[in-house]
């Protein structure tokens, strides 16, 4: 359900749930532990795991447009592995200028009580409302002992604290290898190819740029293994990265064991280490 925010907003057809909150970018391993503990939490009380997010990110908003953030995952992405993690019900709040000003009070009144949530779980750094004055500690002060509220604290690997923003800090530094202990999963992209040299026909290998889908972030320009699902196979290939001019990256990638029917294909490609 997409949300925008009004003063008159109301919500009467709301299903009994425990509440998931967080904005999820990239749905990580520390993410992950929000979820599954409100899953459990919902399944002890036979009742919906719904999940609040945002979109887009706060801090586009509230910088006016001079900060731009680089998502992990685009929204159709996140909604997809959500719903892998056995989501009922994902609530999606538009964040614009008029939800930022919602006091903190408010936001529970609406979006917590007023969705009906019976138990609400999020990360020890959520905050919510005006200028995020509202967090884990004031929401328990907030829902006036009507809803339990589970906080769930720092989850750390080797010392490093996990977060969407270590993930994009690895890949500025084209430590690709290094994701997926962190995020579960080598980090994939999405992205159209053109402009081939070649067709395979005797190397069964092919050089082609590569369009990315919006709303991923590349690595660091270089070159990098990289593994391509189509049609029930992996294709290994070499995967390049050139920055231009703009903050524009060109895309190339060369494919062994190439498919002619993959010209014009959108593909899936897993970064699993720079060389």
């Amino acid at each position: 359900m997409h949300i925008t925010h009004c003063p008159t907003i109301s919500f009467t057809d709301a299903e009994p749930c425990v509440m998931a909150l967080g904005f999820f970018d990239g749905v990580h391993h520390g993410h992950r532990g929000v979820i599954h503990c409100a899953k459990r939490l919902a399944r002890k009380r036979n009742v919906k795991l719904a999940v609040i997010t945002f979109f887009p990110h706060p801090k586009e908003v509230l910088s006016k447009g001079r900060e731009v953030v680089e998502y992990l995952t685009p929204f159709s992405k996140k909604e997809k592995l959500l719903e892998q993690l056995e989501v009922d019900i994902l609530y999606v709040i538009r964040f614009d200028r008029e939800f930022a000003r919602l006091p903190s009070k408010e936001f529970v009144e609406r979006y917590i009580i007023g969705l009906q949530a019976e138990h609400v779980v999020a990360g020890f750094d959520f905050t919510y409302g005006y200028q995020g004055q509202g967090n884990m500690s004031t929401m328990e002060v907030e829902v006036k002992g009507q809803i339990p509220v589970t906080t769930i604290p720092e989850i750390e690997w080797e010392g490093k604290k996990v977060s969407s923003t270590l993930i994009r800090e690895l890949l500025k530094a084209g430590c690709v290898s290094a994701i997926p202990q962190y995020l579960g999963t080598y980090y994939e992209t999405r992205g159209t190819l053109s402009k081939f040299t070649g067709d395979g026909s005797q190397h069964r290998s092919v050089i082609a740029e590569v369009v990315p889908d919006p709303g991923y972030t590349l690595p660091v320009e270089g070159s990098y293994e990289v593994e391509v699902a189509y049609e029930n196979q992996l294709i290994h290939g070499i995967a390049s990265i050139a920055k231009q001019s703009n903050h524009i990256h060109k895309l190339r990638i060369e494919l062994h064991d190439f498919p002619k029917s993959m010209h014009g294909e959108t593909l899936q490609m897993k970064w699993l280490k720079k060389i």
